[in-house]
């Protein structure tokens, strides 16, 4: 038995992971509540779930905190955009809900294939938003960008948003658990993606150090071939955050 619960065991870890789940999960509830900081929010808590809960690297509350500060107005007009368009694809859903009209089948897909576009771009823009320093304009050019150049790895963010959703429309409780899940996995995806676009550290600096350029189970090594497909360099954060 004491094995089993020591601090170091593998069982005394995942409890540690979900603990930290659900600690990131209510930070990002709290911290939405404004409605306008909910881009500020969800960019910290992405930094959170890959710097704390998936590399192991600082405190949740301290680091969650910390880029919520650093990025809160970059994030204001991002927001207003990504408010504006969720009110008005919401209000067109629910007033053609119950329409068996034809024409308003079609007006339903064309809302539809917008509905995913904008949560695919935003996938990206927090994330973006969270590794680079970059103007609004250029982190919604590069989600942009991200969105068609790496699309199967976004329609599985989006498949994976909408299953969140989904988990906590039926399961009210969940709303405490799943955003942090959510935030969670995402990072095994969107780091691959992101790391792409990062100059190569020199081996032995200090940058190569960095919690970011760390191996882990899903991304061991990194070759010269994966710098070498980067069409792209953006020059990323250098901040005490990382």
């Amino acid at each position: 038995m004491k094995s089993i619960f020591g601090s170091d065991t593998k069982f005394a870890r995942f409890m540690n992971k979900v603990g930290d789940i659900i600690l990131l999960s209510i930070l990002w509830i709290v911290c939405c509540v404004p409605i306008i900081t909910i881009g500020a929010s969800t960019t910290a808590a992405y930094y959170a779930a890959a710097k704390v809960i998936r590399h192991s690297t600082g405190y949740e509350w301290n680091e969650f905190f910390k880029c919520f500060r650093l990025n809160f107005k970059s994030t204001i007009g991002m927001n207003l955009v990504f408010i504006i368009c969720a009110a008005f694809l919401i209000f067109n859903f629910i007033v053609m809900g119950g329409a068996d009209d034809e024409l308003f089948f079609y007006l339903k897909m064309v809302y539809l294939v917008i509905a995913v576009l904008i949560i695919g771009v935003y996938a990206y823009a927090y994330p973006v938003l969270s590794r680079f320093s970059l103007k609004s304009g250029k982190i919604m050019i590069m989600s942009m960008q991200l969105f068609f150049r790496h699309f199967p790895t976004t329609m599985a963010i989006v498949g994976m948003f909408a299953l969140t959703l989904f988990g906590m429309y039926m399961m009210p409780w969940a709303f405490f658990i799943l955003p942090g899940v959510f935030m969670f996995i995402v990072t095994f995806l969107m780091e691959r993606v992101l790391l792409k676009y990062m100059p190569k550290p020199e081996e032995g600096s200090d940058e190569a150090e960095r919690w970011y350029f760390q191996p882990t189970r899903t991304a061991k090594t990194k070759t010269n071939s994966d710098y070498n497909r980067v069409r792209y360099r953006y020059k990323h954060k250098r901040t005490k955050q990382k």
